[in-house]
Parts: structure tokens; C-alpha cells; sequence
């Protein structure tokens, strides 16, 4: 287990997660504090709520780990190398996204 929180893949790919679940809680702050659609603030809500839970199941994940064989160690490391590009692919995606709220922000 120690392994697996130690490697600087899972390291970064939390670090991912995190900044992109930081970005997205901003971009719903300020959603709630500017729009007047429900609907989209409802999106933004469920999609806070879903990024929430998906960092709750990978702390459970990460807790199994250490009953493992090697094999299954060696999947996990290669479902982790995707998984960081994934993170990195989201996070790129987030700031992008926070980059365009800014924008709106300060035209108004």
C-alpha cells in the first residue's frame, strides 16, 4: 500500500483530482452566486457530488490494496498509468473551464 501512495503517479494523479475538484467547486460557487438557472446549478451540484464520491471510492480502493497478489499489484500500476493521463486529460479540462468562467466573471 505504502508502495502504491508513495509512487509519484498516484501522487500526481491525486494532486489532479484535487485541483480539478477545486476548480470545479469554484466554477459552482460562483454558478451559484451569478445564474439564476436552477437547472444549472443542479448540473453543477450533481457533478461536485459525483467527483466527491469518485475521490471517496478511490480512498476505499487504495485501502484493499494492500491484500493483493503481485499480478494484481502489476494491473493496478498499469489501471494507475491510465488513470494519471485521465487526471492530467481533467484537469487540463477544469482549467480550461475555470479559465472561461474568469472571463465571464469579469465581464460582468
Amino acid at each position: 500500500m505504502n508502495e502504491l501512495l508513495e509512487d509519484p503517479k498516484t501522487k500526481q494523479t491525486i494532486q489532479n483530482l484535487q485541483a480539478a475538484s477545486k476548480n470545479i467547486a469554484e466554477i459552482s460557487e460562483f454558478v451559484n452566486t451569478m445564474t439564476k438557472d436552477e437547472k444549472l446549478k443542479a448540473e453543477i451540484n450533481s457533478t461536485m457530488k459525483n467527483l466527491n464520491t469518485a475521490l471517496e471510492e478511490l480512498t476505499i480502493t487504495l485501502t484493499n490494496v494492500n491484500n493483493l497478489t503481485t499480478e494484481q499489484k502489476s494491473n493496478i500500476e498499469s489501471t494507475l498509468d491510465n488513470a494519471c493521463e485521465t487526471s492530467k486529460n481533467l484537469r487540463k479540462f477544469s482549467e480550461k473551464l475555470n479559465k472561461r468562467f474568469l472571463l465571464f466573471r469579469l465581464m460582468f
